[in-house]
């Protein structure tokens, strides 16, 4: 899993350097008119399309929502209001490994409806890539591991690439506006390697005191929403110690209660409107709840040890690609502190329910 997480500045910038499907899935995706994406996927892909729903939002014309594949195909009405004709609803599925039941049943439901639909996954030889709808391959490689986390980076950089250059093709953007984003975003590919680096120095200044964790919450605001589900999804699998990832706000009207001076809370700080907001919560949460405070950002704000603070800084939407490296250490890290293998996770081995 370490290596995995170390390979992945590498990974970044190969889907930049080699980023053609940007331009050929953006023109699929804008022969029509869409209006309203639903951005399905599970576990970490659900995570991911949480980010990818803001994505979509702030830089095209459509309305934009996330939502479980399960939900979708058996509950969800795609276009209860009638405002839309059927080829004007796109559905997204993410599934690195291309065979997830629930994901295909989601696509295969928006097939139907007329919907436009899009795959992205790994695998060319899956179900998902054998489909009868375009597929984007995703340029992480095959993970050796259960816990993905070079598919979670290269696939919300590989949608932002493409959402950029929709953007500009609908004219959302001015071509200045493409080329420096653009530019942002190789700088941020190339300097990826520095996250890698101060996490894990972040990780052994406090490994005393991270390595002593019992349960563990994690908050953010805005698209981060989606870092903390995925450092959830993270630290549970592979620890095995109770863990939660928390807008926020939502955090604080429920499963604020629950806690006491051994749970650990992680706040991940992103810039935004928020930040007075958040420092008034991390004080409260030092004060009144747990010592075990810890805050990853990149903004310039008063910090401590225990906190990972990036040297380097980029837009919102890169920066939530780099804000789940200090989890993914921490989880890898823990496991192996607790003995747990990562690489072996029986379950998978004796038939996985969740793949086709």
């Amino acid at each position: 899993m370490m290596g995995h997480i170390t390979d992945q500045p590498r990974a970044l910038r190969y889907c930049f350097e080699n980023n053609a499907y940007a331009r050929e899935t953006a023109n699929i995706l804008t022969k029509s008119r869409i209006k309203k994406v639903y951005v399905v996927g599970s576990g970490t892909s659900y995570s991911a399309a949480v980010v990818i729903k803001y994505y979509i939002q702030r830089y095209w014309s459509a309305d934009a929502q996330f939502i479980s594949p399960h939900l979708f195909t058996y509950h969800e009405n795609q276009n209860a209001s009638g405002a839309f004709k059927n080829d004007e609803i796109l559905v997204i599925g993410i599934s690195q490994s291309g065979s997830s039941t629930s994901t295909l049943s989601a696509l295969d439901k928006a097939k139907k409806s007329g919907n436009l639909v899009l795959g992205v996954t790994e695998d060319e030889n899956s179900a998902m890539a054998k489909a009868d709808y375009p597929y984007l391959h995703l340029l992480c490689g095959k993970e050796n591991v259960p816990p993905e986390t070079r598919g979670y980076t290269v696939t919300l950089m590989m949608l932002y690439l493409i959402t950029l250059e929709v953007a500009k093709k609908l004219g959302n953007i001015t071509a200045g506006e493409y080329e420096s984003k653009l530019a942002e975003a190789r700088e941020f590919t190339l300097r990826f390697d520095t996250f890698i680096k101060e996490s894990a120095e972040w990780y052994d200044r406090n490994k005393d005191e991270l390595e002593a964790a019992g349960k563990l919450g994690v908050t953010a605001y805005g698209m981060n929403y989606g870092t903390a589900l995925e450092a959830q999804v993270k630290l549970y699998e592979c620890t095995h110690l109770a863990s939660i990832g928390y807008e926020a706000e939502e955090f604080i009207h429920g499963p604020i209660f629950a806690y006491d001076e051994e749970n650990y809370i992680f706040t991940i700080l992103s810039g935004g409107s928020e930040m007075k907001r958040a420092a008034v919560l991390n004080q409260f949460f030092k004060e009144k709840v747990t010592p075990h405070v810890f805050v990853i950002s990149a903004e310039d704000i008063p910090h401590t040890i225990r906190d990972c603070r990036f040297s380097y800084n980029a837009c919102e939407e890169l920066m939530a690609i780099a804000y789940i490296i200090p989890f993914q250490i921490l989880a890898a890290r823990l496991a192996d502190k607790f003995g747990i293998n990562t690489t072996y996770f029986k379950l998978v081995h004796v038939g996985w329910p969740a793949y086709s």
